[in-house]
């Protein structure tokens, strides 16, 4: 639930009516790189490499904790 009646821009409502960009799509690369470029920028990082996991809160913790097993592994 949530407090409402809340205004929503127009070019948001219209957003949840396009058709879904795949991964492997111009648009996402495009954008992906953006965000990477802007996150180095933000951070004040230029040499170093980000890592945007483009999903839930839940799918990025359960690929950290898978990839963790497999380091503790070999360890």
């Amino acid at each position: 639930m949530h407090v409402g009646p809340t205004m929503i821009d127009i070019d948001v409502l219209l957003a949840g009516v396009r058709n879904n960009t795949g991964f492997a799509s111009p648009e996402f690369v495009t954008s992906m790189g953006n965000a990477l470029n802007g996150l180095k920028y933000v951070m004040n990082a230029p040499d170093y490499q980000p890592f945007i996991l483009p999903g839930s809160g839940t799918m990025a913790m359960e690929s950290v904790t898978s990839l963790l097993k497999r380091v503790i592994m070999y360890l």
